[in-house]
Parts: structure tokens; C-alpha cells; sequence
């Protein structure tokens, strides 16, 4: 939570801040996949709640973990023709993979 405390603002004035954060390897719950914003008045022990609202958050593009590409095979000089070894651990579940 932040507190904006001891500081008055008016009603009409935009309140605008940053957040720095790290994104998660993948999707949370589609229950935690919101952001939820309030506004209050008062003490944390008896908040008055004058506004609410909710926001969804973005989609987390699942990252592979431990990428390696390795040149592999006994033909590996230049002007050969020779293998590549692609390997890497998904973290969620796919029935497609695409190599670009």
C-alpha cells in the first residue's frame, strides 16, 4: 500500500506515480491477474473507502528457461553444412513451437 500522508490534493488533480516491479516467469491465477486501486480516508485501524476501482493487468509472455544453442556435428567449419543443438526447459504447457 502507499500512503499519502499529510498532503492534501485536489479532487480534480490526476495523482500519478511509478512502480518499479520484476514480471513473474508466467501468468499468475487468473484471481491475481488484477490490479485493485482504492481510495481512502483515515487511519489504517478504521479506513473510510471513498472510491474503488480495478484494473487488469497485463499478459506475462512466458519466458524458456535455460536457453542453449549449440553448433554440434563433425562438419563444423566454414562453408560446411552442419547441425545446430537447440535446448531449453518451457515453463508452461504448449502444442506448438515455432523456430525463427
Amino acid at each position: 500500500a502507499i500512503m499519502l500522508r499529510g498532503s492534501a490534493y485536489n479532487a480534480s488533480s490526476p495523482i500519478e506515480f511509478w512502480i518499479r516491479s520484476s514480471n513473474a516467469a508466467r501468468d499468475p491465477e487468473v484471481e491475481q491477474q488484477f490490479w485493485r486501486m482504492s481510495h481512502v480516508r483515515g487511519e489504517v485501524q478504521s479506513p473510510q473507502r471513498l472510491a474503488m476501482a480495478v484494473q487488469r493487468s497485463w499478459h506475462i509472455q512466458p519466458l524458456l528457461q535455460s536457453p542453449s544453442v549449440q553448433l554440434v556435428g563433425t562438419s563444423q567449419a566454414a562453408g560446411s553444412e552442419s547441425s545446430v543443438l537447440i535446448k531449453f526447459v518451457p515453463v508452461s504447457l504448449a502444442d506448438v513451437m515455432w523456430l525463427v
